[in-house]
């Protein structure tokens, strides 16, 4: 995950990018996110320079035009195509990672609270998704709707149970989004609140309270263990006392006879 200086989750980015070669393909969506931000979706490669033959690579969908109209997907491998074929868009298949920090939501009782959702999706149509959306109005819907959920999931908490929402589903984020992205060839398979932060201010106050609460509970089971002792040597006291009170008996007893 891309970290600004402090510490906090970078809202990732979708993109468009030029491709100089179709081979290329493959390194650029396979480097996505580890040098930044940028997670690239969709490659426009430059005109073709060879005129009977296009390489498709393997492991993308590469979306196939003759005469600017699209087609369908081409076959990876060497094609013989005429010189009015072309290669006009290259889309990942892979799983993508969106880390998508919301700021200042406000909780039930109005404690301003900053969430980190990390989400994960694939393009499972490359035609729907480019000719529907696109990389760009994709990533300017995702973050609204992100957004949006996570300030409505918010709401419904208290400061006091809000991070409880660490390290769970996003509530019905994940239905929530692939209804809305179900026509465009998108496809969500985990949506997840990574880090909730408090203010700091409140953040310490209950830090402190917490360890109080912890000092306080360990010093009652050592009250209760110490009490138990004393109780427990005060029985073992009684039933000395008592052994001895019978063998006096049983001593008297034996005089008299």
């Amino acid at each position: 995950m891309a970290t600004d200086s402090n510490g906090n989750l970078v809202h990732s980015r979708c993109v468009q990018l030029r491709l100089s070669s179709l081979n290329q393909a493959i390194s650029i969506f396979g480097s996505a996110g580890s040098a930044g931000t940028d997670t690239p979706l969709v490659l426009i490669p430059q005109a073709r320079s060879n005129p009977f033959f296009i390489s498709v690579p393997s492991g993308v969908t590469c979306l196939l035009q003759r005469c600017g109209k699209n087609l369908k997907a081409a076959e990876p491998g060497m094609q013989f195509l005429p010189l009015w074929y072309s290669i006009s868009h290259v889309v990942t298949k892979q799983s993508c990672t969106y880390n998508a920090p919301v700021k200042t939501c406000p909780t039930g009782d109005n404690v301003m609270v900053d969430v980190d959702v990390t989400l994960v999706f694939l393009i499972a149509n490359a035609e729907d998704f480019v000719y529907k959306l696109g990389a760009s109005r994709f990533d300017e819907m995702l973050t609204g709707c992100v957004e949006e959920g996570i300030r409505l999931l918010v709401r419904g908490r208290t400061h006091n149970d809000v991070y409880t929402l660490r390290g769970n589903a996003a509530g019905n984020m994940l239905d929530t989004l692939n209804k809305k992205f179900d026509e465009t060839g998108v496809q969500f398979t985990r949506c997840i609140v990574t880090d909730v932060k408090l203010p700091r201010d409140l953040r310490e106050s209950l830090e402190t309270t917490t360890k109080i609460k912890k000092k306080l509970e360990l010093e009652v089971k050592e009250f209760e263990f110490k009490i138990a002792e004393q109780k427990r040597a005060s029985e073992q006291e009684v039933t000395r006392v008592n052994r001895q009170t019978e063998q006096m008996k049983v001593q008297e007893e034996g005089k008299k006879w």
